[in-house]
């Protein structure tokens, strides 16, 4: 199946790299949690931004995609 896309949560933390969206908590078709700014592919470009949460530190790491 497709991911999951919840909706924005009150306490959402604010996107670090556009700063006008906010952080959504998704899981992926491997049921991994993954986080994506409200602003995640929206007509004329959107933000692009996706995080994890590291492991150990609990801290939000960016995930980079190469072409």
């Amino acid at each position: 199946g497709k991911p999951q896309f919840n909706e924005v949560d009150d306490n959402a933390e604010p996107c670090p790299v556009c700063k006008t969206g906010c952080l959504i908590k998704r899981v992926s078709q491997k049921g991994n949690t993954w986080y994506s700014c409200s602003n995640y592919k929206k007509e004329g470009g959107g933000c692009d931004a996706r995080f994890m949460k590291d492991k150990t530190s609990g801290e939000l790491k960016q995930m980079i995609f190469k072409d």
